[in-house]
């Protein structure tokens, strides 16, 4: 709820069942959270919801720790 950026991207995956390399546009979501014990679980659902709304099979979650200033 306070805030957060999305960027436009290409992406692109290789598709199991043919083998072929499939290229789609994308995007990168950043959300900075103060370090509290549920922001992994608050992240994951975040992930899950993506996940389901616009029917992807996977989804990249990247955490790491930053020094940010608001």
């Amino acid at each position: 709820p306070n805030g957060l950026s999305v960027f436009n991207a290409a992406g692109q995956w290789r598709d199991e069942a043919t083998n072929k390399i499939v290229r789609e546009p994308s995007k990168l979501v950043q959300i900075v959270l103060p370090g509290q014990v549920g922001d992994i679980a608050r992240l994951n659902e975040i992930v899950a919801a993506y996940k389901t709304r616009f029917k992807q099979r996977s989804v990249v979650m990247i955490v790491r720790p930053a020094c940010v200033s608001f």
